[in-house]
């Protein structure tokens, strides 16, 4: 999740590319390794069957002997189906620094990941300096980057153990020691990527692969960040456009969201909102970069929010502020807890990626004027962050003829389907889908993605049926979404319920 205002209170503008051939030897499964404890350590929501946790310790560094060791933290929910499917499904979080746990959360009742579990075991591996495993390293809040690594080294930890080199050994050790040969990986994010150092390491233990808004190993995210912005607000820009009542109630979008920022830029808003009784009020300065960061971090979850952009462009245009105070508070209660030092360490192990030529469109007009730092992994990890970096070989593409199913959401707003096509071009076994109105990790989105999920780990030798596609509209909303709506959706007045209706809110 990227969320900057300047370099120094960054906590994670980037995302890391790299990928090392490394040849490791794991030592054999022992009760020395593998601990298990009572799930309610990790914090496991309600509803949640047939989950087993625990911790495997794990080397410091998988290619040479220290006396260090780390606790890598696992849950394991075995298949409630018939068990025939032998190989687990790990399903590792983005970030670089999200907790994986909390995707088990759409494990529950009604949940919508649940059929996942009944065709196979799931397995959820913290990754070493993240919220479960041991050490935890977080950033304390408002702490620079530069601060938090201090802190940690002057405690002892030794940072050049955390890149994505070790988090791919440590995949397969955990999934070795828990007596699993082989498995199927699913990945968002910085997690796809890791999906790619796994598949150069440890090729022979990789059955499938699901990449959910995919990162190539040679690519700078900093880089691409405004015109993936571009390319999904055209999207939507395009899907008014197409839809009757959008375009009567708020024609000419693109040019309106123009006089928005040129208007927030001669008459920029002080903004105090307020959260609730404990938090308190907080207070934004509104302009056109703080906005166009604001945008793009609600845009991750499209299928939410889309739908808002063009009354909230038409709301601030006449300088009405309800639907972003509601968006602004609705947003701090979905922030996701991020270990920044261990965030900060990968990242800056893989600083200088090269910049292929992903086929993305020009900026918009309207975004050239943002002034927002957007500058590489270099400048930034040399100013604020080094560690010892991995040699150049990690940016080489990754080669595969390993079935892997590629996934995308059209309003994506920093890992659109460019990134996936380019990914694909190495990998020969590769199916490729963009969903409709959804936006970053789709797979938590909506039912046609984990319809098309299941269908692959299935039978991952053939495409699967993209028939549910058709169904989605443009606004991510279709027949049986299991998914619940944003709370904004739950208005008062009876002319917005009538709004949401004609605009396929449920």
């Amino acid at each position: 999740m990227l969320n900057c205002m300047t370099l120094q209170n960054c906590k994670g503008y980037f995302l890391i590319a790299a990928i090392v051939a490394c040849s490791v030897q794991f030592p054999a499964r022992g009760n020395n390794i593998v601990e298990t404890h009572a799930c309610d350590r990790f914090e496991l929501p309600s509803g949640v069957k047939n989950a087993r946790c625990g911790y495997v310790t794990v080397p410091e560094f998988h290619d040479r002997a220290t006396e260090t060791t780390f606790k890598i933290a696992f849950v394991l929910l075995e298949s409630t189906g018939d068990r025939n499917n032998s190989t687990p499904l790990i399903m590792e979080r983005g970030g670089p620094g999200a907790s994986s746990f909390a995707r088990i959360r759409h494990f529950v009742p009604e949940g919508i990941l649940l059929p996942l579990q009944t065709q196979r075991d799931i397995l959820f591996v913290e990754q070493r300096g993240a919220y479960y495993s041991q050490p935890y390293l977080p950033c304390d809040r408002n702490e620079s980057p530069t601060n938090c690594k201090k802190r940690w080294e002057q405690e002892g930890i030794d940072l050049d153990a955390f890149n994505m080199v070790q988090h791919a050994n440590d995949i397969a050790f955990v999934t070795q020691s828990l007596g699993y040969n082989r498995f199927n990986y699913y990945g968002t994010s910085y997690a796809s990527q890791l999906a790619l150092y796994i598949l150069r390491q440890h090729p022979q233990k990789l059955h499938t692969m699901i990449l959910d808004s995919t990162i190539a190993a040679d690519s700078d995210i900093g880089a691409y960040q405004f015109p993936s912005l571009s390319r999904a607000l055209r999207n939507i820009f395009r899907a008014c456009d197409r839809d009757r009542l959008c375009q009567d109630d708020y024609p000419d979008l693109e040019q309106k969201f123009t006089h928005l920022l040129a208007q927030l830029k001669h008459n920029p808003q002080h903004l105090t909102i307020t959260i609730d009784e404990k938090k308190g009020e907080e207070y934004f300065y509104l302009n056109p970069d703080t906005f166009t960061i604001f945008v793009r971090n609600f845009l991750y979850d499209a299928h939410q929010y889309a739908s808002q952009l063009p009354r909230l462009i038409h709301d601030l245009n006449r300088g009405n502020f309800t639907l972003f105070k509601k968006i602004y508070r609705q947003r701090i209660e979905e922030t996701i807890l991020l270990a920044d030092g261990m965030r900060f360490a990968t990242i800056c192990a893989a600083p200088n990626p090269p910049h292929p030529d992903l086929g993305l469109p020009p900026l918009l007009p309207s975004l050239v004027q943002i002034s927002t730092i957007s500058t590489t992994l270099t400048d930034f990890c040399k100013l604020f962050y080094p560690v010892t970096p991995l040699p150049d070989s990690v940016y080489e593409p990754v080669r595969s003829d390993i079935p892997t199913l590629i996934l995308h959401g059209e309003y994506d707003p920093i890992t659109p389907l460019p990134y996936g096509e380019y990914v694909a071009r190495f990998l020969e076994n590769a199916y490729i889908f963009e969903y409709p109105g959804l936006g970053h990790g789709v797979l938590e989105q909506g039912n046609c993605p984990v319809i098309m999920a299941l269908a692959f780990l299935d039978r991952s030798q053939r495409s699967p049926d993209r028939s549910c596609i058709a169904k989605m509209g443009q606004w991510g909303v279709w027949e049986d979404v299991l998914l619940p709506n944003s709370k904004l959706n739950e208005r008062e007045s009876q002319n917005v319920r009538e709004s949401r209706s004609r605009y396929h809110l449920q």
